[in-house]
C-alpha cells in the first residue's frame, strides 16, 4: 500500500532493521510460521541456558536471556523515532494473546500522509489514515479478506508487533556481543550491550532481502534491566540514519477499544 511507506529505501531498512515494529504497515511484511516456532524454540531453550561466569550474556546466551524474560509478559509499551533524511516517530501499546491479540498505534512521518493511526480489536484493523480516510474516521479492514488490498497492505499486525521476532532476527544473525557498561535508563540502572549482526541474515530471518550496497553488519546498542527485559535499543546507519526504540509496560494490561460506529467509512475505491 503506497499511502503508507517509506520513501527512502534506507528508512525502510531502518524499519526492518529495528525488528517488528510497522514493518507490516510500512513494508507489507508479517510473520511466518517457521518464525513463530522458531520463536517458541528459543523459548524453551531459555531456561536452560546460563550466562557467562561473571553474569554478562554472551554470543551464546543473549538471545535466550531476552527469550526467557519476556516468557509471560505479552503485553508492551513501544515508542521509536527515527532520524536522518526522512524522518518518522511511532508510539503503540500491544497485548500479544495468540488467540485474541489487540494494538493501538501512532505513526508520522516517513512519508506517511499525516498522523496515522491502526487499531487491531477482535481480529479486525482500524485504521485512521489520511487520503483513506477522513480525519477522525476509521476504515476497517478484515485481515483474513484476500480479496482486499488493505488487508494484504496491512498483513499481520499482531505477530509485527510481537518483540519477540526482534530477538528471532537477533538469533538468526548476531555475531558479537559486547557488555558495554551499566547506565541508568528512564531512572533505573541498566546493563548496556553492543550487539553486532548480520544485516542480511536478520532482514531474512523478516521475510526481507537486504540491497547490495546495505552494510554487512549493524551493531545495536540494547540496554537491558535485571530482569534482562529489553528497555531501550538504538543502532545507526549510513547517511545519517538513527533510530531509537524505547519499550516499557511490560506486562501490564492493554485497553483499546474499536472505533464507534459513527466513526467507521467505507474506504475510497481507488485503494487496490
Amino acid at each position: 500500500m503506497a499511502h503508507l511507506r517509506t520513501r527512502s529505501p534506507r528508512g525502510r531498512w531502518a524499519v526492518a532493521l529495528a525488528g517488528p515494529m510497522l514493518v507490516a504497515v510500512l513494508a507489507g511484511c508479517g510473520s511466518s510460521d517457521d518464525g513463530a516456532k522458531s520463536t517458541s524454540e528459543s523459548s524453551k531453550g531459555a531456561s536452560e541456558t546460563s550466562g557467562a561466569s561473571d553474569g554478562r550474556l554472551t554470543t551464546e546466551t543473549l538471545v535466550p536471556a531476552l527469550m526467557k524474560a519476556v516468557d509471560g509478559k505479552e503485553s508492551v509499551h513501544m515508542t521509536m523515532s527515527l532520524a536522518g533524511p526522512q524522518e518518522m516517530s511511532m508510539e503503540g501499546d500491544a497485548q500479544l494473546h495468540e488467540e485474541d491479540p489487540v494494538m493501538s498505534l501512532t505513526m508520522e512521518g516517513g512519508g506517511m500522509p499525516g498522523v496515522v493511526e491502526v487499531r487491531l480489536v477482535d481480529g479486525l484493523i482500524y485504521a485512521s489514515v489520511p487520503g483513506l480516510a477522513p480525519e477522525g474516521k476509521f476504515v476497517k479492514i478484515d485481515p483474513e479478506d484476500a480479496n482486499d488490498p488493505l488487508a494484504k497492505a496491512f498483513g499481520d499486525l499482531s505477530g509485527t508487533m510481537d518483540p519477540r521476532t526482534t530477538f528471532d532476527a537477533f538469533e538468526a544473525g548476531v555475531k558479537d556481543v559486547e557488555f558495554i557498561g551499566e547506565e541508568p535508563v528512564g531512572g533505573d540502572q541498566m546493563s548496556r550491550y553492543r550487539v553486532t549482526v548480520d544485516a542480511a541474515a536478520a532482514m531474512k530471518a523478516q521475510g526481507q532481502t537486504a540491497p547490495q550496497d546495505m552494510p554487512k553488519t549493524i551493531d545495536y546498542d540494547l540496554w537491558l534491566d535485571a530482569d534482562n527485559l529489553m528497555r531501550k535499543m538504538t543502532f545507526e546507519l549510513p547517511g545519517g540514519i538513527s533510530m531509537d526504540l524505547a519499550m516499557s509496560r511490560w506486562g501490564e494490561p492493554v485497553k483499546v477499544g474499536a472505533p464507534k460506529a459513527a466513526d467507521i467509512v467505507e474506504p475510497p475505491a481507488t485503494t487496490s
